[in-house]
């Protein structure tokens, strides 16, 4: 299994993401996230495809390197899910609220 779009550099990851697929609100969540972990710039156009810059904090080989970007994968997913959870749910949610 490969990230598209993945290039793994000498001490850093790129990873660029299509805008139309996960907006910049989520791509901006997921690096939230990783903080603790890595450093991230986010660079590029919201019209052709954003990319991000990931550091480890740590000295890690490309291995983990190449981990850190499925890592930051797995929680851009989690943020988009969630937020799709959000709005579907979202109305059903005001009508609960309104009946307590």
């Amino acid at each position: 299994m490969e990230i598209e779009n993945l290039n793994i550099l000498k001490n850093h990851i790129e990873i660029k993401y299509n805008s139309k697929i996960y907006s910049r609100e989520m791509i901006f969540s997921a690096a939230y996230i990783l903080t603790d972990k890595a450093y991230i710039i986010i660079d590029g156009d919201i019209k052709t495809g954003l990319i991000v810059k990931i550091w480890s904090k740590e000295k890690i080989d490309s291995k983990n390197l190449k981990k850190l970007a499925y890592d930051f994968n797995d929680e851009l997913l989690n943020c988009q899910v969630y937020e799709n959870q959000s709005t579907k749910n979202g109305k059903l949610r005001e009508i609960m609220l309104k009946r307590a």
